[in-house]
């Protein structure tokens, strides 16, 4: 994964989601361009160092995004909820909440 500080922050989301986290958030920390990426690929680029910050707000599932937890952990990241707490599976109903997938120190460096 990316070693924060990098230039430019990469950050993804869903594209309906995307201008919205942008404006009330942080637009002032992240470049960023508008690809249509499925939701896999884009912990595949996260684990490469390719991106720093991918936020989740749309529904998914524990099959959406237990390979690619697994990818990021391995990769040396974190996929959590929004409150810090990790991404938990064996819900009852499959349901996963809001998370976000990231470098472990990324918001030490913000």
């Amino acid at each position: 994964m990316r070693v924060p500080p990098s230039i430019p922050r990469v950050y993804m989301g869903n594209m309906k989601e995307y201008p919205f986290f942008l404006e009330q958030s942080c637009s002032h920390i992240f470049s960023h361009t508008a690809e249509f990426i499925p939701s896999a690929l884009k912990f595949c680029l996260l684990a490469q160092g390719r991106a720093d910050l991918y936020y989740r707000f749309r529904p998914t599932y524990e099959w959406d995004t237990a390979a690619g937890q697994a990818i990021i952990l391995g990769a040396g990241g974190v996929v959590e909820t929004l409150d810090g707490k990790a991404l938990q599976y064996g819900k009852e109903n499959w349901a996963n909440p809001h998370f976000r997938v990231r470098p472990k120190d990324f918001f030490n460096d913000l």
